[in-house]
């Protein structure tokens, strides 16, 4: 494990793919919800049920609509990056995409 510096100059560790670790655990997200209006995004990632810690977890980001076609376009690229590696990623059961 490697020392760094995290968001806001906070102390983390990342193990050997670079993933940030806390705890021994990772926290993954699986709930979002979109909020929008003219000039702003919102989105709540939550980690519902699934959190080494008690209760849920959820947490907030606010960007603009300009910032939110990057994010886009970077998770398109990172998405046609691992179906190309690892083959297509069905879309999760109940949910809407696909």
């Amino acid at each position: 494990m490697a020392n760094g510096q995290g968001p806001q100059g906070r102390e983390c560790k990342t193990d050997a793919a670079g993933e940030t670790v806390q705890g021994g655990a990772r926290q993954f997200v699986n709930h979002i919800e979109f909020f929008l209006s003219l000039s702003d995004v919102k989105f709540d990632l939550g980690s519902l049920g699934a959190a080494p810690r008690p209760g849920p977890a959820v947490w907030r980001f606010v960007t603009t609509p300009h910032h939110l076609r990057r994010l886009h376009g970077g998770m398109s690229r990172a998405l046609a990056s691992y179906e190309q590696r690892f083959g297509s990623i069905e879309p999760a059961e109940g949910s809407s995409d696909g």
